[in-house]
């Protein structure tokens, strides 16, 4: 974790913006997207069941 992630992480923000791609956030999910993620997880199923739109923090099927 990187020293700006740690400080917000120390002073309790634990949702971030999602428009910047943060490759070291382990919980990114989470970060981003908080308890809409299994609902984005469904679009993604039905809009993209091959998975063909794919980067290192796209949804998951």
């Amino acid at each position: 974790m990187n020293q700006v992630q740690a400080r917000f992480t120390q002073a309790g923000i634990r949702a971030h913006y999602a428009n910047y791609p943060d490759l070291g956030l382990k919980n990114w999910a989470t970060a981003y997207y908080a308890e809409s993620y299994p609902r984005l997880q469904a679009l993604k199923r039905k809009l993209d069941p091959q998975n063909r739109i794919q980067h290192p923090q796209s949804i998951r099927l």
